[in-house]
């Protein structure tokens, strides 16, 4: 991890490289607002099938996968796991940038605050408010148990939690008020982990050679893979065994927990790293033509050679999404002034689950789609304008602060 810039000496310093990052951007032309986009429209298609036939029919992808799986105990990988993945890819190289331009933790952690905690604030009141009563079996119950438990919802929205009273009981896939938030957690859980790894890379840089210290990404990738192909194979549960570690030891212990969890940490966390490490090594790794072909023929030969799409996926994948990420084309405008990908991603799951809810029979999948997707465009629209985008302009303010 290449350690962050020290902070100016002086305010007057601070507003000049600030001035200089934000007016003459060295980051090339990219696509990365319409590819957000595009994988949150991918999770709004994805998820019409569970939502409205029920949580084991899947989108054609996962066919076109040979229904192979990532975990033994999660279904198998589909279009809505694939665009997942690409958001933490996508994160892990900009968020990382991110921490290099930036002038200590805290004007890190005050962007990376602003860019995620106002939308979920939001989508969770809104869910709470609005969704809730109209997805309730009793609307005065749902009111007295959400006051009941009025004390614990906001505490729990710092955790990015969102907890309401049971709703959408009957429906498909029931009681699920927002399926698509549990990533948030974990997307600010790498944050933090980028903070750790840029904290320990200062300190460890007073100790160890320049050459260890460029190598440490690529050891944490190799660390984060081992576990995630552990979890693929099933064989993590059993390493305490073959460690010969009493299960009950501090080591023993730890390893019986995280290989009897449910695994999406270990599988966020390397696709993130995945992005980090193709930031960092981004001149040892160029993105390019042929290494892109050699990318997508080994996911290929993944699917219908060898099924082990899991394991390619965040290598092959990874790199084939960042290749496209700086192709040449002609959106690489979109999304400069109006980005919805958020919004898109955060209120999908609600809006789809109402309208299953309230005409279900007589939606098919392409009218749930594109009825979701245009409900939820409006609403995206109206959070990036009124909460995103303000809260975004807070990011390089700055105290005044007398200069002699």
């Amino acid at each position: 991890m290449i350690p962050v810039e020290r902070e100016p000496p002086t305010i007057a310093r601070f507003q000049k490289n600030a001035d200089a990052l934000i007016q003459k951007p060295t980051f090339p032309q990219n696509n990365f607002n319409v590819m957000r986009v595009v994988l949150a429209i991918s999770v709004i298609f994805s998820h019409c099938y569970p939502i409205k036939y029920g949580l084991e029919v899947l989108d054609p992808t996962a066919h076109f996968l040979r229904d192979q799986k990532d975990l033994p105990m999660d279904h198998p990988i589909d279009l809505g796991h694939l665009a997942v993945y690409g958001f933490f890819v996508i994160s892990g190289y900009l968020v990382t940038m991110s921490w290099q331009r930036s002038f200590g933790v805290w004007d890190y952690l005050k962007k990376r605050i602003l860019r995620i905690y106002p939308g979920f604030i939001i989508v969770s009141l809104f869910c709470a408010l609005i969704v809730g009563p109209l997805a309730a079996d009793n609307i005065s119950a749902y009111w007295y148990q959400l006051g009941t438990e009025g004390l614990t919802f906001f505490p729990h929205l710092i955790l990015l939690d969102l907890t309401v009273p049971p709703v959408f009981r009957y429906m498909p896939v029931s009681g699920a008020m927002n399926g698509s938030l549990w990533t948030i957690p974990f997307e600010f859980q790498c944050y933090l982990l980028v903070v750790l790894l840029g904290w320990a890379s200062l300190r460890a840089s007073r100790f160890i050679s320049s050459a260890i210290l460029r190598a440490l990404p690529a050891m944490l990738f190799a660390g984060a893979y081992l576990v995630y192909f552990l979890y693929c194979s099933g064989s993590l549960t059993a390493m305490p065994g073959l460690l010969q570690l009493n299960e009950f030891s501090f080591a023993g212990r730890i390893l019986t927990k995280i290989g009897t969890s449910h695994g999406l940490g270990p599988r966020m966390y390397l696709y993130f790293i995945s992005g980090m490490c193709l930031y960092l090594y981004r001149r040892i790794i160029p993105l390019r033509l042929p290494l892109a072909i050699v990318a997508l023929a080994a996911l290929l030969a993944s699917i219908y050679v060898l099924p082990v799409i899991a394991y390619v996926l965040p290598l092959a994948g990874s790199y084939l999404l960042l290749y496209i990420a700086f192709l040449p084309s002609p959106f690489s405008r979109v999304g400069t002034k109006h980005d919805l990908s958020y919004g898109l991603y955060l209120y999908a799951f609600p809006v789809q689950q109402l309208l299953v809810h309230y005409l279900s029979t007589q939606l098919s999948i392409a009218a749930l789609f594109f009825s979701a997707l245009i409900v939820t465009a409006g609403l995206a629209f109206l959070s990036w304008k009124f909460i995103e985008a303000p809260s975004l302009r807070l990011k390089n303010k700055r105290p005044l602060t007398a200069v002699s």
